[in-house]
C-alpha cells in the first residue's frame, strides 16, 4: 500500500518486501484488507470519478464486496481461523474492568488460572484483534481514542482526497484499520510502522491544495 505513494524506482522496495512479507505471514484477513484497500484506490481515484456512472458502479461493486466477504465468513471460515472462541474469553475478562482495562498483569493472571483449570486448553497472551486487546489491556477510553485516530485519519484523507494524497490517501487508512480487526499489529504505546504511516498520510494531506494527485510525493509544488 506505501508503494503506491511513489512514483520511481523506490515504489518496487515496497512492492517486493510486502508481497514477501504477505506471502510468508499468510494472514487471510491481510488479503482481505488489501482487496478492499486497493478497491477503494481504484473506485475513489481521479481518474475512475471523472466517468458517468462512477457512483452507481461504487454502490454496486461495494455490495458485491459485502456479499461475497458476508459468503465467505458463513460458508467456509464462520469463527475467523479460530478467533471467536478467544474474542468470547477474552470479553468475559473484559467486563471485569471496562472502563480502566485489567492490564497486561491481567492477562497474564488470565492464561494462568485457564492453564491450571484445563491444561489441554490453547490460551493466548493478546485477543488477536487490535481492539479488543487495546480494550482488555487498557479500557474504553483507549478504545475510544483509538477510533477517534482513524476517525480524524479518514475524514482528513476524504476530505482532500483530490490533493497530494487522493484516493491513496483513504486506502491506506482503510487498510491499516481492517488490518487491525483480527490482528494486534499497533499499538499507541510505542512507535511501529503502521503508526508512522498514518502519521504520514494524514501529513501529507496538510500539503497544499494546489498539489494534483498525479504529483509525485516528494516533489515541491509549482504554482
Amino acid at each position: 500500500m506505501l508503494s503506491v505513494f511513489y512514483r520511481r524506482w523506490n515504489r518496487w522496495i515496497f512492492v517486493v518486501v510486502g508481497l514477501v512479507v504477505l506471502f510468508l505471514g499468510q494472514a487471510r484477513t491481510t488479503y482481505f484488507a488489501l482487496a478492499i484497500a486497493l478497491l477503494v484506490l481504484v473506485l475513489w481515484s481521479n481518474r475512475f470519478g471523472a466517468w458517468r456512472l462512477a457512483h452507481v458502479a461504487r454502490w454496486v461493486v461495494g455490495g458485491l464486496s459485502v456479499v461475497a466477504f458476508t459468503g465467505y465468513i458463513a460458508v467456509i471460515d464462520p469463527s475467523f481461523n479460530g478467533r471467536t472462541p478467544i474474542w468470547a474469553d477474552y470479553w468475559i475478562e473484559v467486563q471485569e474492568s471496562l472502563l480502566t482495562g485489567i492490564g497486561s498483569s491481567g492477562i497474564a493472571e488470565y492464561v494462568i488460572q485457564a492453564s491450571t483449570i484445563d491444561p489441554s486448553g490453547i490460551y493466548h497472551l493478546h485477543a488477536h484483534s487490535a481492539y479488543l486487546d487495546g480494550l482488555t489491556r487498557y479500557g474504553l477510553l483507549w478504545l475510544l481514542v483509538t477510533l477517534c485516530i482513524f476517525a480524524v485519519a479518514f475524514r482528513q484523507t476524504w476530505v482532500t482526497r483530490t490533493g497530494v494524497a487522493g484516493s491513496r490517501g483513504i486506502a491506506l487508512v482503510t487498510y491499516l484499520f481492517l488490518t487491525g480487526s483480527t490482528e494486534t499489529i499497533y499499538s499507541w504505546a510505542y512507535v511501529t510502522i503502521y503508526v508512522l504511516a498514518i502519521v504520514y498520510v494524514v501529513g501529507l494531506t496538510r500539503s497544499s491544495p494546489l498539489a494534483e494527485s498525479s504529483q509525485e510525493v516528494g516533489r515541491p509544488v509549482k504554482n
